[in-house]
């Protein structure tokens, strides 16, 4: 493709993500945000960032990409529209709880692991009572969330625990506020089973997302806490960003036969095949190593700070209606799939299955936060440490759950 014109006629601030540690994403939005408008953004990177388009289209950005090698891109971006500035809707007092104004809201989860959960959460009469839900989100293309994030346009986001926890930083402003979806990952294998780790090692291992994505760095250290290094095994990563439902479809059709994928993905490829094999439970892994351990801290419920401060009653409402709903899905999962399998687009099977499988149990942030410090210190050793000077910011205060059944 022709380079355009505008690449000339503008001047453009320059990232190198190649330099830049843990989630690019997030340095590229908020640099994004604060460039004048006659300025454009030159992103250089060692594989060609697709998932970074549409997260930089939502924003009003298009872009142009020149490859100049194999492990070298640059794209170019320009902003196409500007987006209709709307100053953040009131949030003055928070109303009392017997209230009679809504506030309004976005809710967003970062997959469709909590679709049962959600839609439970958007009948509470509560809910419906005292929030006005403008937009509910389930992304399929997981990074995308962050977006919404970073921009301030989510105010309560089901989000991974890395994700949210490499978000903390004076430019963001969020809270962890509980632990709902644990123990998701799994390698799942077509045609044998493994019985141990070392018998991956002549396998190609097809794994979700990229190198230094939360998945590969769980997987690296428990690979070298059972003895094993890392570097000697093969694996895959699609280009450039490996999807867990393109995993999984590929596992069903048998183009491959090992993969790390999570729930919902693993039910439904258990379901498709006989063949098809849990060779490792990471959570199984996990305990092993931590016998006292909940589990493997897998996704948690995210708040805007601001809106915390804010609406402080509201919250601890939205945690209490959160609580109900978890343990509502735990206790019906046949109805909870008969609700949900249209919306998750699978049969009412599949859904029953992934809801016999998932591991939904909401804890307090604060009361596992020993957990989420082991968890959390897998990252790269750098990003680690900034992540853990901060880790009383992320954890959302004890008080908010003086009046919730989840404190219990």
């Amino acid at each position: 493709m022709q380079k355009p014109n505008w690449i000339e006629s503008l001047s453009f601030e320059e990232i190198d993500a190649r330099q830049l540690e843990g989630f690019f994403l997030q340095k590229i939005i908020q640099t994004a945000q604060t460039l004048a408008a006659d300025k454009g953004l030159k992103i250089i990177q060692n594989f060609e960032p697709v998932p970074l388009y549409g997260v930089m289209e939502k924003e009003g950005w298009e872009h142009f990409t020149q490859k100049i090698s194999d492990d070298e891109f640059h794209v170019f971006f320009r902003r196409v529209q500007q987006e209709e500035e709307k100053p953040e809707k009131p949030h003055t007092e928070a109303p009392a709880v017997h209230g009679t104004h809504k506030v309004p809201v976005v809710i967003q989860s970062a997959t469709p692991v909590v679709y049962p959960i959600l839609l439970r959460l958007l009948d509470s009469p509560e809910i419906k009572r005292h929030f006005d839900v403008r937009e509910v989100k389930v992304w399929q293309e997981t990074e995308k969330h962050l977006g919404w994030i970073v921009s301030g346009k989510a105010d309560i986001s089901f989000s991974a625990i890395i994700a949210s926890a490499n978000l903390l930083g004076k430019e963001n402003d969020v809270k962890l506020a509980t632990v709902t979806v644990w123990d998701n990952f799994y390698i799942v294998t077509r045609g044998y089973k493994a019985q141990k780790l070392s018998d991956l090692h002549d396998k190609e291992i097809n794994m979700p997302l990229f190198r230094k994505a939360p998945p590969a760095q769980v997987t690296h250290y428990l690979l070298r806490q059972f003895g094993l290094n890392p570097d000697e095994l093969n694996f895959v990563y699609g280009e450039p960003f490996g999807r867990p439902e393109e995993i999984a479809r590929k596992l069903i059709n048998g183009e491959i036969d090992t993969a790390l994928i999570r729930e919902p993905e693993v039910s439904y490829a258990l379901h498709a095949h006989p063949d098809m094999h849990v060779s490792f439970s990471y959570s199984d892994l996990w305990k092993q190593l931590r016998p006292e351990s909940h589990g493997l801290p897998n996704a948690g419920l995210v708040f805007k700070g601001a809106f915390t401060r804010q609406h402080p009653e509201l919250t601890k409402l939205f945690l209490r209606a959160t609580d109900e709903a978890v343990n509502w899905v735990k206790a019906n999962p046949q109805e909870a799939a008969f609700r949900s399998f249209r919306e998750m687009e699978h049969s009412l099977y599949e859904v029953q299955l992934f809801l016999q499988r998932v591991a939904f149990e909401n804890i307090p942030a604060y009361r596992v936060q020993n957990e989420l410090r082991d968890y959390l210190g897998i990252l790269e050793e750098k990003a680690a440490r900034k992540i853990l000077e901060k880790a009383d910011e992320l954890f959302l205060e004890e008080d908010f759950f003086e009046t919730t059944a989840t404190k219990a």
